[in-house]
């Protein structure tokens, strides 16, 4: 079994939902590997915050890991996008001459277009992986499709009970987290009436034991700029001019910012009970005593659902597909209903899958 086992972690954690899957994933691998040498070494500082990731290293940085020497580098989450050739093909190079695999765990596409699909095909050919967790179904196929050998399972998030429990926030009201730093936020209200009233084809709810939170999307202009990427979408936000409440019905609302790093305090600081930090204990601590936590950030909601709390994904991206491993059904409106027991029982499968192929790397 590989002895010396590094997992990436860093500069993708300036978006705080990243350092999720990284704390996930390397839990899982001390669990499916208790007698191996897992440690963390720095991601690419090509995924720095606005980064030209298409531009690879800076020039000038000092690539690390190989001084490491593990036997075995993992890498998770939408890492199979545009940049990754750039970022890392220096470092596979000299991992490949010293005989390090790698390892895709919870590995996913970004985009799912032609460009990630013809990265895969290439990385396939570089005889360097050695296995991949797929988190969703799609890029599953494509790893298969590509000669990787590769199992459909769980974005490494979901393993967070197995890497941090959270403390309770015994002071705390009831409170609702709300997690929009990508697209604008919807307006949000509450009803408490029938549950199932009034919901329309642009509107949608959310039912709690006390109230159902209704939402409508905000101004279309301001989705559409945010939309352009990361300045444009900083400026959006910064245009939402409209007034917020600081509560849903019987629920206080506190708001996190995924974003990190650049703090951009005016924006994150406008509303009451606004939240940002540099660690993700503490989002992980608000997230699993959450009566419910909507977001246009998918990590957030995986967090929340690993911890057995509710969770209502507001935003449009393939990657929510990773959301569908765990569903009883289909996901309605992006809601996250996991079947009773099956997100326990896909972990224990997952965990037996990665010790048989470390243990298969040793023979």
């Amino acid at each position: 079994m590989a002895t010396r086992i590094a997992v990436t972690s860093g500069y993708y954690s300036q978006n705080i939902g990243n350092a999720f899957f990284q704390l996930g994933g390397r839990a899982l691998i001390e669990r499916a590997a208790p007698e191996a040498d897992v440690f963390f070494v720095p991601d690419s500082p090509g995924n720095w915050t606005l980064w030209r990731k298409s531009s690879g290293r800076p020039r000038a940085s000092l690539d690390i890991i190989q001084w490491y020497d593990p036997d075995l580098l993992v890498l998770q989450g939408p890492t199979l996008r545009r940049g990754f050739d750039e970022m890392w093909a220096s470092t596979f190079e000299e991992l490949k001459a010293r005989g390090t695999r790698v390892l895709l765990l919870g590995i996913g596409l970004f985009r799912f277009d032609s460009h990630e699909r013809s990265l895969v095909r290439d990385l396939a050919d570089s005889g360097l992986v050695a296995g991949a967790c797929a988190r969703d179904e799609v890029t599953h196929q494509v790893l298969t499709d590509a000669g990787i050998e590769s199992v459909s399972g769980l974005d490494s998030a979901f393993f967070l009970p197995w890497a941090y429990q959270p403390n309770s926030l015994d002071g705390s009201p009831h409170y609702v987290v709300v997690n929009f730093d990508r697209f604008p936020e919807p307006r949000i209200s509450a009803r408490t009436d029938e549950p199932s009233a009034g919901l329309g084809a642009t509107s949608a709810g959310y039912a709690l034991p006390d109230a159902t939170i209704m939402v409508r999307p905000a101004a279309r202009v301001l989705g559409r700029l945010a939309g352009f990427g990361h300045v444009a979408s900083y400026a959006g936000q910064a245009l939402r001019r409209r007034r917020t409440n600081d509560s849903v019905g019987p629920y206080t609302i506190v708001r996190t910012s995924n974003r990190a790093n650049p703090p951009l305090h005016r924006l994150n600081y406008r509303h009451p009970n606004s939240f940002v930090a540099d660690e993700p204990f503490s989002y992980l601590d608000l997230l699993a005593n959450a009566e419910l936590v909507m977001a246009d950030r998918v990590h957030s909601c995986v967090a929340a659902a690993a911890y057995g709390r509710p969770s209502w994904f507001l935003g449009d991206t393939p990657r929510a597909g990773l959301l569908d491993q765990v569903n009883a059904e289909p996901p309605v409106d992006g809601k996250l209903v996991p079947k009773p027991g099956l997100l326990e029982e896909r972990r224990e499968t997952q965990c037996e899958w990665l010790h048989q192929l470390l243990s298969d790397l040793a023979d």
